[in-house]
């Protein structure tokens, strides 16, 4: 369902009930059945590699079918299903911190400031949409829209943090400077507006919340790299892992995240089936402790995934390493003598090394 395999005539939301992680694991064993067959190689051995949820797929694959799979790695991979996930937000604030120690509270100043803007009234929202450049039909009177605002600032410095990195404008460092500049407003509120402007690059804005929801609804194969509705639906329906606003106040709710199941994919998919989906995922595989062996386990300490995977060694053959300023899947990325820290150097070396012992 990612990338250039399209299993199904469309992504409606019957055709969706194949996407799941048990499918995927399932498909890999019948690949790996397949590809020993065909160029008679039946004694070779395979070694998972994925990072985040292909990285919970290469984990978890070695954890279900030991026979099959010589070791893993797994880097950046979630593994524990949450339907409020409070703690991604936590590691956004800790990484704004240590960038900045002013950075958190003068971005939380600036929500809450345009929270206040729209909860004083009619005239006070329409200054929000005019600051923002929010398209036309947005209304601070629409509880939704105002959600999706909020759902915009705040994905700005998730995005920022989960994928940070100097080689961009829009890191971690970068956007708290914005923050100390006036050059981008003399509030923090304008200061917020004018980085989401800047980083959103359009005419206007849209913060419509029916315009998301009916851009999710849409069940046709686009292009290869497209797959937010099907990821979406699996977050409904195995998962969770809801980034919700809890540590900066109540403007982003989990509610938020849970209406969007029901509205997306419809009204069977309530709070109740998604919260015991997520239950079922991890009795299933094992949470944080899954049966497992000939495994590496890799984590950034900015990526804010980072909770909800496995942080310390579980025995001798399962290796959990943090690598101290890095971020989304980083060990993944080719090396680099002049940047690379020596920590994620060892995390490299010592995965090859266990690579040549599973497959000797």
């Amino acid at each position: 369902f990612y990338g250039e395999s399209h299993p199904t005539e469309n992504l409606s939301t019957e055709n969706l009930k194949y996407l799941t992680s048990q499918q995927a694991i399932e498909d890999i064993v019948k690949f790996i059945a397949h590809i020993k067959e065909k160029y008679d190689i039946p004694n070779n051995k395979w070694v998972t590699f994925g990072g985040s949820y292909p990285g919970s797929l290469s984990l978890w694959m070695r954890s279900l079918y030991p026979e099959l799979i010589a070791g893993a790695l797994s880097s950046s991979a979630p593994v524990e299903a949450k339907v409020d996930f409070e703690e991604y937000l936590g590691v956004v604030n800790n990484d704004m911190r240590i960038r900045d120690p002013d950075c958190p509270a003068a971005v939380i100043e600036g929500i809450k400031e345009t929270e206040a803007l729209i909860n004083s009234g009619k005239e006070g929202w329409q200054k929000v949409a005019k600051l923002y450049k929010l398209c036309p039909d947005w209304s601070g009177d629409n509880e939704k829209d105002v959600k999706s605002l909020f759902d915009s600032i705040v994905g700005t410095f998730y995005s920022a943090s989960q994928y940070d990195s100097s080689l961009t404008t829009n890191d971690v460092s970068h956007l708290c400077s914005f923050m100390k500049n006036s050059n981008y407003g003399d509030t923090n509120m304008e200061k917020l507006a004018s980085i989401l402007i800047a980083l959103d690059g359009s005419s206007c804005i849209n913060a419509k919340y029916k315009d998301l929801i009916d851009y999710m609804r849409d069940e046709e194969w686009y292009d290869d790299d497209e797959g937010y509705r099907q990821w979406v639906f699996q977050t409904c329906n195995e998962f969770g892992w809801y980034q919700t606003g809890n540590l900066w106040g109540s403007f982003l709710p989990v509610e938020f995240s849970l209406e969007q199941c029901k509205d997306i994919y419809g009204p069977e998919f309530t709070s109740e089936k998604v919260y015991s989906s997520a239950k079922y995922s991890n009795d299933f595989y094992g949470a944080k402790n899954p049966s497992l062996s000939n495994t590496i386990i890799t984590h950034g300490s900015f990526d804010p995934w980072h909770p909800m995977g496995i942080l310390n060694d579980m025995n001798d053959s399962v290796k959990a390493f943090v690598i101290n300023g890095t971020s989304h899947c980083f060990d993944l990325d080719p090396a680099d003598p002049f940047s690379d820290s020596d920590q994620l150097t060892h995390v490299r070396n010592t995965t090859f090394e266990h690579i040549k012992m599973w497959i000797k």
